[in-house]
Order: structure tokens, then C-alpha cells, then sequence
């Protein structure tokens, strides 16, 4: 299924940066932290980039640094750290934050210093999980994001460092529409002769006819990113559990059907009527059809796109990706 490759087309993914493994020992002393270090793992990258450190008493933590300023400022790390609180408030595990800078005059980057995630990722749990444990682990999922869901706002966006004040006054649904639908995934799939022109300007009729029904839809807290890669699955013996979430810094007000979205209909894989219908039972939210065709066709493009830096080989990619043109037709169907 997944593997550590990642698709061509992610050229924008940042490249590691040298940072000095002595600014890293003087960040865990200064964390508080007596123990020894045993190992500092080579350096990947993500939207931030990440080091896992083993100390000598076994624990394992992790630390991420901020390289790109865009993806990465101080409302950034402080977004991520109010997530975590929040999330841990409602009964979602998540790991322990140990230390954070939202700045750069000491060290010379922004950065968050935690305990490393229990269990697997859900990729991970998912490849070696029978139908029927795959229906418990949904049925679980749904659970979580209800909580999540339960959160909700009067304007819908990006926090600035909290999550009482708004960063952009445009809306996501606007936004997305302008960035990916007519430029962006949208853009780069038709000049690559992925999708064809008919196609493209349905997708954009379709989300330009229906933008205000977008706009006017009740918000809530949503991950934005609720992948195969940023969910954390515990297995004790039979039981399931959530251990943890990544990808905290997308977390954002909007409309809960996008993260219902991604978990129904997740980059590259594709799951059985049952499972869905497990995730269903455990959800307590009412689940809109139309809305989820609107959003299935702008998650869609951005897969397909390779926005979203999947770990998945290119050729299941390119397979998968033929697929969903006729899925995406027949979101369409109905919206125009």
C-alpha cells in the first residue's frame, strides 16, 4: 500500500536543512531533560522538519523545527500548541508537549519539542488489520472526530496563535475554490493532461454554483488533515484505540464534512461499504451528501495533484488516479 516514497510531482516539499547538533543538545538541556542523549535520527521533512531523539532511559522524543517561514511562523507553533490542549480536553491522547519557541533569537528557529506518538500509524494498523478490525478501528475514528466536531464557531478559518482570533478574512471554502479548483490542483491537472478541459470547467461550475451553500454551512474545529499518516492507532490485544493525531498546525474553523470527507474517501486507499458504515455508526453528526460531493471533488484534485505529500509509491498513485476522474463525473452529475 504505502511506502517511503513519495509521488514526483511533490517537488515543493521542503529539502532537510544542516542544523548543528549542538544547538539540538543545548534545546533538550534546556528543556529540562538530564538524561543522555543516545541517538539523533538523520533529519525528514514535512511541513516542518523532524528529528527523532532517543535518550538513554528508552524514551524516544521528537523535535521539529520550523525551515519554512511561511508554513512555519510563530502563529504557527502556537496554533499547534492550543490543539493539543484542546484535543487532550476532550479525552484525545496526544503527546506531551515539552518545550516550544515561537520565535527564533535564541536558537535561530521556531520549534516544538515533544514525546514521540504511541502505536502506529493508521496506514501501518491498516495493512495487516482483517475487514472486521479495520470496522472497529472506523467505528473508533468516527468516535474521535465527533468529539472534535462538537467544537464549534461563528466564522469559519485560520487562527492567529489562538483560536479567538481569525488570521485571513477569507473564507476556506473561497479560498480553495481560487486556489486549488481554478488554479492550483485544478490548473496543474489540466495542463498535464490529467483531466481534460471539459472536465475542468465542470468542476469549476460546479463549485462556483454552489460557493454560497459552501460559505453558509455551520463551522466547527476540523483537522483538515485527517490521513492514513497523521492518525495514531493503539492495538492492545483486540482492542483499538486512537493514541494521537498529527498534523495539528492545519487544524482549523470550517465545515466538518471536509474531515468526513478525507476519512471516507482517504488519498489512495479505498475502503469496503462496511467499513464506511462503521465510521458512520460511530459518528454522532448528521453527514450531508451534497456537501461531500463538493468536497470529494476538490480532495479529489488535490490528491491527485499530489498536494497533500502522500507517502505512496508512483505507481499506486497513477493507478489510483485514473479512478477517480469517473468518480469526480459523477460528483458533478447532480451539483450542475
Amino acid at each position: 500500500m504505502f511506502s517511503n516514497t513519495i509521488l514526483e510531482i511533490n517537488e515543493k516539499r521542503p529539502k532537510p536543512i544542516e542544523i548543528d547538533t549542538n544547538i539540538i543538545n543545548q534545546i533538550i538541556f534546556d528543556s529540562g531533560i538530564k538524561k543522555d542523549i543516545k541517538s539523533i535520527s538523520e533529519p525528514t521533512t514535512w511541513v516542518m522538519q523532524l528529528y527523532k531523539i532517543q535518550l538513554s532511559d528508552g524514551r524516544i522524543l521528537i523535535l521539529k523545527i520550523g525551515i519554512i517561514q511561511d508554513w512555519s511562523d510563530a502563529s504557527s507553533i502556537k496554533n499547534q500548541i492550543k490543539v493539543s490542549h484542546i484535543l487532550q480536553s476532550v479525552g484525545i491522547d496526544q503527546p506531551q508537549i515539552i518545550n516550544f519557541s515561537e520565535n527564533t533569537e535564541k536558537y535561530g528557529f521556531r520549534f516544538i519539542l515533544s514525546e514521540s506518538q504511541k502505536g502506529k500509524k493508521l496506514y501501518e494498523i491498516l495493512n495487516t488489520s482483517s475487514e472486521k478490525e479495520k470496522e472497529i478501528i472506523y467505528y473508533e475514528i468516527g468516535n474521535m472526530y465527533s468529539k472534535i466536531h462538537e467544537l464549534k464557531n461563528d466564522w469559519a478559518g485560520i487562527w492567529d496563535g489562538d483560536p479567538g482570533i481569525r488570521k485571513y478574512p477569507i473564507h476556506p471554502a473561497e479560498f480553495y475554490l481560487n486556489a486549488e479548483v481554478k488554479n492550483g490542483s485544478g490548473k496543474y491537472l489540466l495542463e498535464n493532461g490529467i483531466i481534460s478541459k471539459e472536465l475542468y470547467e465542470n468542476i469549476n461550475k460546479a463549485w462556483e454554483t454552489n460557493i454560497s451553500f459552501l460559505k453558509d454551512r455551520p463551522n466547527s474545529l476540523i483537522h483538515n488533515s485527517p490521513f492514513p499518516w497523521s492518525i495514531y492507532i493503539n492495538k492492545e490485544r483486540q482492542t483499538y484505540s486512537i493514541s494521537g493525531l498529527s498534523a495539528l498546525g492545519d487544524f482549523m474553523w470550517w465545515d466538518k464534512m471536509i474531515d468526513v470527507t478525507h476519512i471516507i474517501n482517504p488519498p489512495f486507499l479505498s475502503l469496503t461499504d462496511d467499513t464506511i458504515c462503521a465510521f458512520r455508526n460511530g459518528y454522532k453528526h448528521q453527514i450531508d451528501d451534497k456537501t461531500m460531493s463538493l468536497y470529494s471533488i476538490l480532495t479529489k484534485i488535490c490528491n491527485m495533484a499530489g498536494c497533500y505529500f502522500a507517502p505512496i509509491n508512483i505507481k499506486d498513485a497513477e493507478q489510483w488516479n485514473e479512478k477517480q476522474i469517473e468518480t469526480i463525473k459523477e460528483n458533478i452529475t447532480n451539483l450542475i
